[in-house]
């Protein structure tokens, strides 16, 4: 099981969310953004990938391991390792995201 941070208004239909664990719900922020904390399993990952919009992206962690999926491309990586990061950073400016947003925070 993994567990990860959905920003609700990052999905094109949050129906998905009605086949997953919630864990807990959080309004953040001036713009009312739900940010949706989940247990998802990795067929759920992959699953969840295709509703995310454009220039978004999501990171599920289970221990060490993450993880960075963006609209239909999953990339694994380890927590320890930058190395492991850099992919899923370069595709990330690629699509638009910010360097400072692709930190794949974990607990």
């Amino acid at each position: 099981m993994y567990i990860g941070v959905i920003v609700e208004q990052s999905l094109s239909n949050r129906d998905v969310l009605n086949d997953i664990k919630i864990i807990e719900r959080n309004i953040v922020d001036a713009d009312n953004w739900i940010e949706t904390k989940v247990t998802v399993t990795k067929e759920q990952i992959y699953n969840i990938s295709k509703f995310i919009c454009d220039g978004w992206y999501m990171h599920f962690w289970s221990g060490r391991n993450v993880l960075v999926i963006f609209r239909d491309k999953v990339f694994e990586l380890n927590y320890d390792n930058k190395d492991t990061w850099k992919e899923a950073v370069e595709y990330g400016i690629s699509v638009g995201i910010k360097r400072e947003q692709l930190d794949f925070p974990i607990e």
